[in-house]
């Protein structure tokens, strides 16, 4: 396989270089477990996944999103739109169950990623 046209680009999230999809977003990547938030966002829009470090106030709206498993409000406030999941259930109630342990695992990594982040200015 020929690898001329591959590119890639430092993914701002866990930064390491990834490679792009044809159409200039990021493949697939992290542990299968806990998926890297940059996957199938551009450069760009993975960057805007690293948030300063949280006010009080916006703590507390990252802890009232995950009780309630609602994204937008953090949509709203951070301009952040959420990934675009490919849901599986079985049912209607197992595809809600899944969406919302999604959004949460989305919202807890954003806060690791901004206090990583403001670790490492810090450091």
């Amino acid at each position: 396989m020929s690898t001329t046209h591959v590119h890639s680009a430092e993914c701002a999230v866990g930064q390491l270089p990834i490679s792009l999809l044809s159409d200039g977003t990021f493949r697939r990547h992290g542990p299968k477990t806990n998926q890297c938030l940059g996957m199938y966002r551009t450069p760009g829009s993975a960057a805007t996944l690293i948030l300063p470090p949280l006010t009080d106030d916006q703590l507390a709206l990252m802890r009232e999103c995950d009780r309630v498993g609602d994204w937008r409000p953090i949509e709203l406030e951070f301009g952040i739109v959420f990934t675009q999941w490919v849901i599986r259930g079985s049912t209607p109630d197992d595809e809600l169950a899944y969406l919302i342990r999604m959004v949460r695992v989305a919202i807890t990594s954003l806060v690791d990623i901004s206090k990583a982040h403001a670790d490492r200015r810090v450091a």
